[in-house]
């Protein structure tokens, strides 16, 4: 891709960058005579020939005002900070358009319009259907970050029906999680442990606060560990209409195994809240047996990868599929 030669002075500042690689991809080598770069007396490049720069103004915090850009026609790039030096404005100039960007605090607007702000996760951006000026939702964008800070991955729920219904990881209590057929659950080492005893005995959990709906599909996934149980272990959701009576049994799997296991299905009535099952099977007729649920989580909807940023050791973004949209 480059085949870059350095040249510095002798206060370590360089001065010009030469390719002999291709010119298609990488560093774009603009200029082929004389220095690259020119600094003012605080060491601030003020010249980039190969980027088209040719002069970019400083303040007093040795912060960029003005940059000057000769590429098709003369532009420039301006900057607004307060006193502490936080940026407040940005300003891009060419012969076609003025683009204006506005910093207030942890908001960011483009020519007055919102953009998008932050928050702990990522950031939220606004959804304004086309000539209007109203703002009738918001889409939370999540970024996964590397031990550096760099953003890696980001992901949104762009279908609008994304839903975290249960999210248990028994680090502090089982809440929610009771006893089925003579079991007897307890909390160990942020585990629940569950001693099975007969038949069809294990743990349970009602999700009264949510409702089914019919075609939409939800994602059951389960961190478990079989234990000593020697019968096969079966995990289900049970449909149940506003009355509490059983609708539909949808078992996801006979013979739950140690590891991580995902599952899906689609609920075939609306309405109804569910019952979340893990138990022994009839299979062995042992009594003291036990095994150990993890961490489960069930999830309405798709997330969507909207961005994607995978890099070269030496920094450079890779091309061709970081901007690929995939769920």
């Amino acid at each position: 891709m480059d085949d870059l030669v350095y040249t510095y002075d002798t206060g370590n500042k360089l001065l010009s960058v030469t390719d002999s690689g291709t010119t298609n991809t990488g560093f774009k080598d603009n200029n082929t005579t004389g220095d690259d770069y020119s600094y003012d007396l605080n060491g601030n490049m003020t010249e980039d020939k190969n980027k088209r720069i040719t002069n970019i103004d400083y303040n007093y915090l040795n912060l960029p005002t003005k940059i000057d850009i000769s590429y098709g026609g003369s532009s420039n790039i301006r900057y607004i900070y307060d006193a502490l030096g936080t940026k407040l404005s940005k300003q891009v100039s060419s012969k076609f358009e003025i683009s204006t960007t506005d910093y207030a605090g942890n908001f960011v607007y483009q020519n007055n319009q919102l953009q998008f702000f932050n928050q702990a996760e990522g950031y939220i951006q606004p959804v304004i259907a086309s000539d209007s000026e109203a703002i009738p939702q918001y889409e939370y964008v999540y970024q996964y970050k590397d031990h550096l800070g760099n953003v890696r991955l980001s992901y949104m729920n762009s279908t609008g029906v994304y839903q975290r219904i249960l999210n248990n990881r028994f680090t502090e209590d089982l809440e929610g999680w009771l006893e089925n057929t003579n079991a007897n659950n307890s909390l160990e080492n942020g585990r629940l442990k569950s001693e099975v005893q007969q038949a069809w005995s294990g743990v349970k959990h009602y999700l009264e606060d949510f409702t089914t709906t019919a075609g939409k599909t939800l994602k059951v996934k389960v961190v478990f560990d079989k234990g000593n149980t020697q019968s096969n272990i079966r995990l289900y959701l049970n449909e149940r209409d506003p009355d509490g009576n059983h609708v539909a049994y949808n078992v996801r799997t006979y013979d739950l195994q140690t590891g991580t296991s995902e599952f899906s299905y689609t609920p075939s009535t609306t309405g109804n809240s569910i019952i979340f099952r893990i138990d022994k099977d009839n299979t062995h007729t042992d009594t003291e047996t036990y095994f150990y649920l993890d961490a489960v989580s069930l999830v309405q909807g798709e997330l969507e990868i909207v961005e994607e940023s995978n890099y070269y050791p030496f920094g450079l973004l890779h091309k061709g599929y970081n901007n690929i949209v995939s769920s």
